[in-house]
């Protein structure tokens, strides 16, 4: 749990509040009023809220810190977080893109299945419906795999639902 100090007689963290040392008297009212100001605009920092309350990184693992190296911090890891969501959004963006691509080849796939002799029924053991089935990635396109015929198979709407993205089928 992260406690960041302002010039070490003002303390603050979203789990304790704002709190000041004694020597904190050595300073002028203007100076005391504008450290504990800054202390209580940062105090609900959301990244500072999870590392008290949660345990979550990225603040978890700093006990103590002035509040020039939180706020250097903060910004660092702001930075990785946009970064990181924004690669999940182009992610899922190229990945609509290609399901949509996909989906236009969808016939002609499915016809080079049946010709490459591929059954016309769900593979998961057990289930034989064999009407309307929908073509499942053994690996998913969220994952990197491929439209060719040998990462296709055939299944039930139910059980490609259930599989969703993941590789193997429970």
């Amino acid at each position: 749990m992260p406690v960041i100090h302002i010039n070490k007689v003002v303390w603050f963290s979203p789990s304790i509040g704002v709190y000041t040392e004694r020597n904190v008297l050595g300073y002028s009212p203007q100076d005391i009023h504008e450290m504990l100001h800054v202390a209580y605009s940062h105090i609900q920092d959301h990244l500072l809220v999870d590392a008290c309350c949660g345990e979550c990184e990225p603040f978890a693992d700093y006990a103590q810190l002035s509040l020039e190296e939180y706020l250097k911090l903060k910004e660092r890891f702001e930075k990785e977080i946009a970064v990181k969501e924004a690669t999940k959004g182009a992610k899922r963006e190229y990945t609509k893109l290609r399901r949509n691509s996909f989906n236009q080849q969808r016939a002609r796939l499915i016809l080079k299945m049946i010709e490459d002799g591929i059954p016309y029924i769900c593979t998961v053991e057990g289930c034989e419906i064999s009407k309307e089935l929908t073509v499942d990635h053994v690996i998913p396109l969220s994952k990197g795999g491929s439209d060719k015929v040998e990462n296709l198979q055939f299944m039930c709407l139910s059980h490609n639902s259930s599989k969703g993205d993941m590789t193997v089928f429970d």
